[in-house]
């Protein structure tokens, strides 16, 4: 793979009832991990993309009881 090629990292996962018992996915990205991956995007040599802030994930959460879920 290229270097040059566009990556978009993205934090913001967040689970679902239905792996509440399911660890590690019972939880959103710890700052350890996020800052893991973009410490690796550097040292391989990716420059193009978009890094979010760790913080984002509280402004991407869709409400799908909603009939317009991605609106605000």
């Amino acid at each position: 793979m290229s270097t040059s090629v566009y990556i978009s990292l993205m934090p913001q996962y967040h689970p679902f009832d239905v792996v509440k018992n399911i660890p590690p996915l019972n939880r959103t990205l710890l700052a350890e991990e996020y800052q893991k991956v973009t410490d690796a995007f550097y040292a391989l040599g990716f420059h193009n993309g978009w890094l979010q802030e760790l913080e984002s994930y509280e402004n991407y959460l869709p409400d799908f009881d909603r009939e317009h879920p991605f609106e605000p």
